[in-house]
């Protein structure tokens, strides 16, 4: 992995409970590493297309 570059996120409310829900169900370990796949999954599915 390259370097880290922080960022910030602002989300409604619900869908961040709805977030951290996904990150329990799913075993990760902070929203950190949940976010940086959801993201590279996205970029990956849009190659595709």
């Amino acid at each position: 992995m390259g370097e880290l570059k922080r960022f910030g996120v602002s989300m409604d409310a619900s869908l961040l409970d709805e977030f951290d829900d996904f990150i329990e169900r799913t075993g990760y370990p902070n929203r950190s590493e949940a976010l940086r796949d959801l993201v590279k999954d996205a970029l990956i599915r849009r190659s595709l297309e």
